[in-house]
């Protein structure tokens, strides 16, 4: 069995003066999973291999797609205690982690269930998604801790590289995707392949979620082999026959070569004596990486034929086709079985975000920069010159919302290792705390959460920038130059109440920094900040009708007491016909993201997330960058007496 961390800090290799694993169930000794040949003797011709396979092994993804009750176990309480117990004794008994077993591990009543998902991962569908462990509580070690504990009721521990690291860290690490020869493809953001490992099961614990990733596509070999059989069943004769070379990609040991030479399909052996089945094993990442050996003048080993990659090309449009995808939220748990699944997991970046706020913002800073607006014009005075609205709103509003974007841009330098920083991609724990990258972590955390603070207080500010310069014209047919009390006293207590509520929604979070939990999973995971953030959206909503009620108040007011030629009417129309709908825009994407907290997204394919996160972009981000793109051209129109790099302004 192959266990494996997804979105998790790293640790010091634990090591252990005597062996903790019985070497007896290892025949030819203990060894680093998938870097080895097969046993050629035992490998079977393609005309020994079944025309159609049938069985519970055989599944399609519309099985199972509206019925995750059918793959999905949700642990109750008890059986978080019974395992919560034994965890904390394994904790306090000071041993390492690669020493634990079923033996210091005890799930009386847990055990029962495990060996009944067992036998079903084994010889049935091949796959269970275990939901509930409470990552957020536990912590990353309690975490592991309890997976692993979990994982010995499904099988013996191996290692999963040349280091003897048990848990691997999947996880963007910013290294070049482009690199196969060296680098390990879950430490990318680079989508992966269909594949599997180099075990009879392979585990995935997922400790955090985001739209930067999360997505786990399986499919199931046995359906994926019909298939193939029937639409090409070249393609099947090729992947059965040995001529294969896998990249080690540098983990070799003494004696060895830098390869392997093997088949992708094989008929299992049974030792029992059981009729054989189909198996497969392969990643494209570790043959499609040879050419260091296998071209030039001195290449070693053959190349790729093109009937070899005709048949991956084919292998991975199948899977792709027939995958069922699923989302792992955290504290989910996935076991495969490699013998009859494969899966690939998509990795999406926040980078979008980053390319649509770059482009929508550069030409408002060019503007800015370049243009230093005149002060000569004051005929027309404003009081958007005052610092009612242009030093206690226009300037913070501006600075929170665009430091909020440096703290996300932070945030994706130090998650992608830009600037020096590097993760050690691989975790083992050893019954210490974190260490190595933790600092990373950390830090990371602690910027979402000045992220989150930044666009709480740009949430204020630009509310109250849209009340105050909706308001504050000089129309001498009118006599209206600035709000009434009334309009001061009703949004100033409305600007506060989104302020403290979502000051009050972060300080719930905030302790989530200890943990290295970030803004985000703390929204999701914690009742109280929840709540108190939901409260706090709906207040948001609340205030943007009332601006928008008084804007277009303001604007019939001017237009029907004003003539045309006045020079604030065109100020409030723009305000009434573009920064309003753009308000209610801003809300259709708050109400989608209240609603995405409560949603479970499990089930949501890889176009969905696109979307959603395309929705997110344009709904979210477009609006305020343009709302506050309206209120700075407002304030260069409105009698152009704004400077906003003198203080003669």
């Amino acid at each position: 069995m192959s266990p494996s961390i997804a979105i998790s800090p790293t640790q010091e290799a634990a090591t252990a003066d005597t062996p903790v694993v019985s070497k007896a169930i290892f025949p030819d000794g203990i060894k680093t999973s998938g870097q080895h040949g097969p046993i050629f003797s035992r490998i079977r011709a393609y005309e020994d291999f079944p025309k159609h396979i049938t069985g519970p092994t055989v599944w399609k993804a519309e099985d199972y797609r509206d019925h995750p009750e059918r793959w999905t176990h949700i642990f109750s309480d008890e059986e978080i205690r019974e395992l919560e117990r034994s965890t904390d004794d394994f904790m306090a008994s000071g041993a390492p982690l690669t020493g634990i077993t079923k033996d210091n591990f005890p799930l009386p009543t847990l055990s029962l269930l495990l060996a009944t998902i067992r036998r079903e991962i084994l010889n049935g569908k091949g796959f269970i998604l275990f939901k509930g462990i409470p990552v957020q509580r536990w912590g990353l070690e309690k975490s592991a801790v309890a997976y692993m504990g979990l994982g010995t009721y499904f099988g013996h521990f191996v290692s999963q590289n040349g280091r003897g690291h048990v848990l691997g860290h999947v996880k963007d690490l910013g290294e070049d995707p482009t690199r196969p020869d060296k680098v390990r493809i879950y430490r990318t953001n680079a989508k992966q392949f269909f594949h599997t490992d180099g075990t009879d099961l392979v585990g995935l614990l997922c400790m955090a979620k985001s739209l930067e990733g999360g997505e786990s596509d399986i499919a199931s070999t046995h359906h994926v082999f019909n298939t193939l059989q029937q639409e090409h069943p070249d393609v099947v004769e090729t992947l059965c026959t040995p001529n294969w070379y896998f990249d080690r990609k540098g983990e070799v040991s003494e004696g060895q070569d830098p390869w392997y030479k093997s088949a992708i399909l094989f008929m299992e052996h049974d030792p029992a004596g059981g009729a054989p089945r189909v198996w497969s094993k392969f990643d494209p990442m570790n043959v499609n990486s040879l050419a260091r050996f296998n071209s030039g003048p001195d290449a070693r080993i053959p190349p790729v034929s093109d009937a070899q990659k005709r048949a991956l090309q084919i292998l991975d449009d199948t899977c792709q086709r027939l995958a069922l995808h699923m989302i792992l939220d955290p504290g989910d748990i996935q076991f495969l079985c490699n013998m009859h699944a494969v899966f690939a997991l998509d990795v999406i970046t926040a980078a979008i975000a980053l390319v649509f706020l770059g482009l929508a913002t550069k030409p408002t800073f060019q503007r800015l920069i370049e243009r230093r607006l005149s002060v000569a014009d004051r005929s027309h005075a404003t009081p958007l010159k005052t610092s009612l609205g242009t030093y206690l709103f226009l300037y913070p509003g501006l600075f929170c919302f665009f430091l909020a974007y440096v703290f996300y841009f932070v945030q994706d330098v130090l998650k992608t290792a830009g600037s020096g920083i590097q993760y050690n991609g691989d975790l083992e724990l050893g019954g210490r705390r974190p260490s190595g990258t933790n600092g990373y972590e950390h830090s990371i955390a602690v910027l979402s959460y000045a992220t989150s603070l930044a666009s709480i207080l740009f949430t204020t500010l630009i509310n109250g920038g849209v009340w105050i310069y909706s308001n504050h014209v000089t129309s001498n047919s009118t006599g209206i130059s600035e709000p009434g009390w009334k309009s001061i006293i009703w949004n100033t207590f409305i600007m506060l109440a989104i302020l403290c509520s979502g000051i009050a929604a972060w300080g719930l979070g905030i302790s989530g920094i200890n943990d290295t939990v970030s803004w985000s999973e703390r929204v999701h995971n914690d009742e109280a900040t929840k709540i108190v953030f939901v409260v706090y959206r709906c207040i948001v909503i609340a205030a943007s009708i009332s601006v928008s009620v008084e804007v277009i108040r303001r604007y019939i007011l001017v237009r029907n007491n004003s003539g045309k030629n006045s020079r604030d009417r065109p100020h409030l129309a723009r305000f009434a016909t573009v920064v309003v709908p753009l308000i209610w825009l801003r809300n259709i994407f708050i109400i989608y993201d209240i609603v995405l907290i409560f949603v479970n997204t499990s089930g949501w394919s890889t176009d969905s997330i696109l979307a959603s996160l395309f929705l997110l972009i344009i709904f979210g981000q477009f609006a305020n960058l343009t709302i506050l793109g309206m209120i700075l051209y407002g304030a260069w129109q409105t009698g152009k007496t704004v400077n906003i790099f003198s203080s003669d302004a």
